[in-house]
């Protein structure tokens, strides 16, 4: 499955598994609580993305945190 735009984000970290499984863990969500550990993919928009070697933040309706703790 594509990672979306955890397969750009500089805070996204591939977990290979022994048995071959594949997860995208946030290291956002070391730090807030309100970014998923392991997030559904494709990731279309996130607050918190990263270009990985840059500093771009894109925003779209699937962000994390969730808008209400923004407010």
């Amino acid at each position: 499955m594509p990672a979306g735009l955890c397969g750009r984000c500089g805070h996204s970290r591939v977990i290979r598994t022994r048995k071959g499984s594949v997860f995208r863990f946030c290291r956002k969500s070391e730090q807030d609580p309100g970014y998923p550990r392991y997030p559904p993919l494709p990731v279309l928009a996130c607050r918190g993305f990263e270009e990985e070697g840059g500093s771009g933040v894109e925003d779209g309706t699937h962000e994390f945190p969730n808008e209400e703790d923004s407010e």
